[in-house]
C-alpha cells in the first residue's frame, strides 16, 4: 500500500499514509493472534468451536471498533508525534482508514474456520479476487481523491469485504473440521 500512495498520489503523502499504515498494522497483530490462536485451540477441543470463535470475533471486533475511534479522533495528534509537517499533510484525511481493521478482523477470522476445515484452497481463489479489488478500488480513491480519497475508498472496501464474508462464509457457523493424519 504504501508503495502504491507514492506512486497514485504523492511521495510526501506517502511519508504520512506510512505512519497511519504502521499504526494500523501494528494493532492488526492482536485480531490477527487471536485468530492464528484459534486453529490449535479448536483442533484440540473442536466441540468449543462456535464458543471460541464468537469469543475471539466479539473481542476482536470491540478492539478494532475501539482502535478506529482512535484514530479517526486522533490520528492529527499521532502523525504529529512523527511529524508536523505529516499531520499537515494527512492529519484529517487518513482519519477513517482505522475502521478498515473491523473488516480485516472477519477476514482473519474466516481463514481461521476455513484452515479449520481444510478449505483453504477454496478460499484462496476468493481472497486474491478481494486482493484485486482492493488494490483498484484504493488506486481509483487515491486518483480521485487523494489520500482522503484513498482512505475512505480502502475502509469502505474492508468493511463490505468483511459483512459479504459474514453473510457467505459464517465464521461463527461450526465447521466440519479436517480429521488430524497421525503418522
Amino acid at each position: 500500500m504504501p508503495y502504491l500512495v507514492a506512486v497514485v498520489i504523492s511521495p510526501a503523502s506517502n511519508a504520512a499514509f506510512t505512519m497511519i499504515w504502521l499504526v494500523v498494522q501494528t494493532a492488526a497483530l492482536v485480531p490477527s493472534v487471536l485468530a492464528t490462536v484459534l486453529f490449535p485451540v479448536l483442533r484440540s477441543e473442536p466441540a468449543k468451536y462456535r464458543n471460541s470463535m464468537r469469543l475471539s470475533l466479539t473481542a476482536s471486533l470491540l478492539f478494532a471498533g475501539v482502535f478506529g475511534a482512535f484514530i479517526f479522533f486522533f490520528s492529527h495528534e499521532l502523525l504529529r508525534l512523527f511529524s508536523p509537517e505529516y499531520a499537515r499533510i494527512g492529519g484529517d484525511d487518513l482519519r477513517l482508514i482505522g475502521f478498515s481493521l473491523l473488516g480485516s478482523v472477519v477476514k482473519y477470522h474466516v481463514t481461521a474456520a476455513f484452515r479449520l476445515s481444510n478449505r483453504m484452497r477454496q478460499l484462496s481463489f476468493w481472497a486474491c479476487l478481494a486482493g484485486l479489488i482492493e488494490l483498484t478500488a484504493v488506486f481509483i480513491g487515491g486518483k480521485l481523491g487523494g489520500l482522503w480519497g484513498l482512505s475512505t475508498t480502502w475502509s469502505l472496501v474492508m468493511l463490505v469485504e468483511g459483512m459479504a464474508m459474514v453473510l457467505f462464509a459464517n465464521p461463527c457457523r461450526p465447521q466440519t473440521l479436517a480429521v488430524p493424519s497421525t503418522p
